[in-house]
């Protein structure tokens, strides 16, 4: 049958490239025409999948995961269009569609957070995530280079469209994952959530939490209107104009 075909390809292969709309449904339909009541039945490449994961084979979904890239990718375009800095979100994230990050991504895709996480919770690391973060400028991580001091790799300053571009990034993503729960504190409470800001430069920490607290606490409009105005144009921080004063 249908069914023991795939179960027979599933058997003899070590990773299977799966895709289907998980809300589509077949036709519901009765054992026989003696019953009474009907039920509603998997789709073929539901119960296969379902079949791959029993036999904890490695499940690929390339589909899916392009179709997240390009959403979280075409939301990242439109926040920076509207912040005016439109050439950055066309040049956002493009690293992801290479070889090295996207089939990492269609392996661990999830649908429901980075397919990085699910790399590196399985090797201790994500080859994927360190390609990522050595050509994105937006990422703080990006930012780090050795002290001539102390010889040792610590965070310096980034400059300030790519602090705008990072801030674009983080809302993107809360929306592209969360849907209908995203508000304007998410992108805050998943950096709170975080322990990145302890690797990050003292100044860059001080403006992204400025901008992310100013999206929970004020919302877009009045956030984008001080990027255009303030950020982007070099002019002071709160804490600047106090200590030049």
């Amino acid at each position: 049958s249908y069914v023991e075909r795939n179960q027979e390809m599933i058997n003899k292969s070590d990773f299977c490239v799966v895709y289907y709309d998980e809300n589509y449904l077949p036709p519901r339909r009765r054992n026989s025409r003696r019953d009474l009541t009907d039920y509603q039945p998997k789709s073929g490449t539901a119960v296969a999948h379902d079949y791959a994961v029993k036999k904890g084979k490695s499940i690929m979904n390339p589909i899916g995961h392009f179709r997240t890239i390009t959403k979280h990718r075409h939301k990242v375009i439109h926040h920076c269009a509207k912040a005016g800095i439109l050439w950055q979100g066309l040049k956002h994230d493009l690293s992801k569609y290479t070889p090295t990050e996207f089939i990492a991504g269609a392996k661990y895709f999830l649908g429901t957070r980075s397919p990085n996480e699910e790399e590196r919770a399985r090797f201790g690391h994500s080859k994927a995530w360190m390609h990522h973060k050595g050509r994105n400028t937006h990422h703080y991580e990006y930012w780090q280079d050795v002290n001539l001091q102390s010889g040792v790799y610590e965070p310096v300053p980034m400059p300030r469209k790519y602090l705008v571009e990072m801030v674009m990034d983080r809302r993107a993503a809360c929306m592209t994952y969360q849907g209908d729960a995203y508000t304007d504190a998410s992108a805050w409470e998943y950096y709170e959530r975080s322990r990145e800001r302890s690797s990050m430069h003292p100044e860059l920490k001080r403006q992204l939490e400025h901008l992310l607290l100013m999206l929970r606490d004020r919302g877009e409009e009045e956030t984008f209107r001080y990027i255009k105005d303030t950020v982007l144009p070099g002019k002071p921080f709160p804490w600047e104009q106090e200590s030049e004063e």
